[in-house]
């Protein structure tokens, strides 16, 4: 990291599937730094926003395996063991280190110097702990940054921790997994990620549920985030505190990133994360969540110009799939209500022209009053946007894929498309937008009885 760059330390929420927002650290000329997301950090092991070194009473604890140590006190030390089991059984590292290479990068993690990876694990009444399941940060002495080495702290406590809800669940493997792989992002950046980013926390948390066990509540709260606030966008980052849906939001996102790797392929997921991280690199650190950032992070999505998967075309197969719970064993998220209603009777013209956000989804409830033999759509869609239905009752998806525009260069038109509706009088037709923009689309519905 270069010396002249602000330094700061990212902490994860408590028992939120989500997993981190950042502390941000705001320079002054006293160069103090601020935390956004813990109270202020005890002076034992986290201090001034930085992760102690020396600090009092922490020995090293062996079986961490290769490239990793774990630090713990005498009071720590039966977790400590604990984690250095997972980290040395789970092969964490290099599985994480292989991904990387996979993607185009050399598996460095940033701030692991010429030494080991260190990971502390401090007692779970400190007070970074209260509001924090854990953090990647640098090393500090006496509260000043000390070197590069940019560590993991976690509490004692991750292997019973208290859910949202009351339950308890084991978050110690995911939480591991997740700040490793944002030190791994750090080592493709050259510097800690300091503001929030979708991107940068969607996809340590995919590595986290692809590599860790799942913890069932909190991929909940994560569908909760987002499959019932369709207005969301992709990118939403909110300075929300607590665990608040729009906190989660962004980790909730992994389900985009694992939509990519099942559609396009781990190789391919993996050299978009590593493109896209080092598009951001050159932006300014408080870029780094900017429209800016996403817009990179877009313009490196690695579509498939022989099968047509555009990010449009993914962002929307992720709402198909996992919106309907059209998947066998898997339960369907919770819905939310339409944001738009229309009616029409036979032979009368429905007409919706939804305004979707920038990376945002608009629904409709379309209601015909009666069983319809067929339905004709003409549609404008704006370049980079799509558009499906299900029938209202069954959840089954009436167009054999999407009717998207993909040309840059002109609006959709799809002309006097005729379906049979299969007696159905109910619809939630669904227009997804995949651009940063704004996008307003004009849809007519011309439904008709064959008598």
């Amino acid at each position: 990291m270069k010396a002249s760059l602000p330094r700061s330390l990212r902490c994860e929420t408590v028992g939120a599937a989500t997993r981190a927002l950042r502390l941000v650290l705001a320079c002054a000329s006293a160069l103090l730094l601020a935390l956004t997301c813990a109270r202020a950090a005890s002076a034992d092991l986290v201090r001034g926003g930085c992760i102690e070194t020396h600090a009092r009473g922490y020995h090293q604890i062996h079986g961490a395996g290769p490239g990793l140590e774990v630090w713990g006190t005498n009071a720590t030390a039966r977790a400590a063991r604990g984690y250095a089991h997972i980290l040395g059984s789970a092969e964490t590292l290099s599985r994480l280190r292989e991904l990387l290479v996979l993607g185009g990068g050399d598996g460095r993690l940033h701030g692991a110097g010429a030494g080991p990876y260190r990971n502390y694990v401090g007692p779970h009444t400190e007070a970074f702990f209260v509001d924090s399941s854990g953090g990647e940060g640098p090393i500090c002495a006496g509260g000043a940054p000390a070197d590069d080495r940019d560590p993991i702290a976690v509490p004692d406590n991750l292997g019973h921790r208290r859910q949202v809800s009351g339950h308890f669940a084991d978050i110690r493997a995911s939480t591991l997994t997740h700040e490793l792989f944002h030190a791994f992002q750090a080592g493709v950046v050259g510097h800690v990620l300091v503001t929030a980013n979708w991107f940068i926390d969607a996809t340590a948390q995919w590595a986290a549920w692809t590599f860790a066990p799942r913890v069932a509540e909190r991929i909940r709260r994560e569908d909760q985030s987002v499959f019932t606030h369709p207005s969301w966008p992709l990118d939403l980052i909110h300075a929300s505190r607590g665990h608040s849906a729009q906190r989660v939001h962004p980790y909730a996102e992994w389900r985009f990133i694992a939509r990519v790797d099942g559609v396009r392929g781990r190789a391919a997921l993996m050299r978009w994360i590593v493109d896209s991280l080092r598009a951001i690199a050159p932006l300014p650190m408080a870029l780094d969540g900017s429209p800016e950032a996403t817009a990179a992070e877009i313009a490196n999505f690695p579509g498939s110009p022989v099968t047509g998967e555009s990010f449009v075309d993914i962002y929307a197969g992720m709402w198909i799939s996992d919106f309907a719970g059209i998947f066998p064993g898997r339960p369907r998220p919770p819905r939310a209500p339409a944001q738009d209603a229309l009616h029409a009777g036979d032979g009368a013209t429905a007409e919706w022209q939804p305004h979707a956000g920038g990376l945002a989804v608009r629904t409709l409830e379309l209601d015909f009053g009666a069983p319809m033999d067929q339905v004709r759509i003409n549609a404008h869609l704006p370049a980079g946007t799509a558009m499906y239905i299900y029938q209202g009752a069954s959840d089954i998806l009436v167009n054999d894929g999407l009717y998207d525009n993909l040309d840059p260069s002109a609006p959709g038109y799809v002309p006097n498309i005729s379906y049979p509706t299969g007696n159905r009088d109910r619809y939630l037709v669904v227009f997804v937008n995949g651009t940063t923009d704004q996008a307003d689309a004009t849809v007519r519905f011309e439904p008709s009885t064959m008598h």
